[in-house]
């Protein structure tokens, strides 16, 4: 069994992901953040996040992620980026997300993005959290469909 652990985001440890970034989110940050380089996108999802962490699979950098503030106050956005890794350790991981998804609750009212309808392993995470998977919708500067998901649609 791999060993996952929790450490704060380092500029090392941000660029190590971004190094081996799976396959399904460079298509995603193609589309949402065309011409800009993997690990910029990284580092500056961390330095807009309310908070942010980095799992390490085995003692290697594998799982960047956090929320955002939007321009409402009420609503967060949730992000994570990894590597192939994140397959080693998906129960652990879930597991801890849960707990972390209750404390993005208690800071926004509504947590809401966007994920790549080809991204499997990313809307098997989400609805595993209890997000509400929506329909999909063009996206992007080429209208690549996404999948909107969301936590509490309310206020969405």
């Amino acid at each position: 069994m791999s060993a996952l652990t929790f450490h704060p985001p380092t500029p090392a440890r941000l660029d190590y992901i971004a190094e081996r970034l799976r396959a399904a989110d460079r298509v995603e940050l193609a589309v949402t953040a065309p011409g800009r380089a993997v690990a910029e996108v990284l580092h500056d999802s961390v330095l807009s996040s309310r908070w942010s962490i980095v799992a390490e699979v085995d003692g290697v950098a594998s799982i960047a992620y956090g929320v955002a503030p939007t321009a409402d106050p009420l609503i967060g956005s949730p992000w994570l980026l990894a590597t192939d890794d994140l397959r080693k350790v998906r129960r652990e991981f879930i597991e801890r997300c849960r707990g972390e998804v209750r404390l993005m609750q208690q800071k926004f009212l509504v947590l809401t993005n966007e994920v790549h309808r080809d991204n499997a392993l990313s809307i098997r995470w989400l609805e595993w959290l209890g997000f509400t998977i929506d329909r999909a919708r063009p996206v992007g500067p080429n209208g690549e469909m996404f999948v909107f998901w969301k936590g509490n649609a309310r206020h969405v």
